[in-house]
């Protein structure tokens, strides 16, 4: 079993050096290949966090711009309030008169 391991391991390390040489049908090496393929993840990297310093840039500014349009709501449902009372005062006081009309000629009818 120790000879079959060895072997084994012998094996795969003969496949890494005949692979690290250059192969006759692409003129690439594995080496090669192999140092662009980490070239190329780390650009990959580069690009997602250049996407993720845009992503928090644009979160900022989300919040920031969703906070102003709260506030500018909450300033024009307060000032709609303030205009429907002004103009529903008067009719409210002359409701309450009424009521109160309504009472006192009740109580005098008994």
């Amino acid at each position: 079993m120790k000879n079959f391991l060895l072997g084994s391991l012998l094996g795969a390390a003969a496949g890494v050096l005949l692979a690290n040489t250059q192969n006759k049908n692409t003129g690439n090496t594995f080496g090669k290949d192999f140092s662009n393929g980490i070239k190329a993840t780390g650009k990959d990297l580069e690009d997602i966090n250049l996407e993720r310093e845009k992503i928090k840039e644009n979160l900022n500014y989300l919040q920031t711009e969703g906070m102003k349009t709260i506030e500018k709501f909450g300033d024009d449902v307060n000032q709609e309030i303030e205009e429907f009372n002004y103009y529903a005062e008067p009719h409210i006081a002359r409701l309450q008169q009424k009521v109160r009309d309504l009472e006192s000629k009740l109580e005098n009818d008994k």
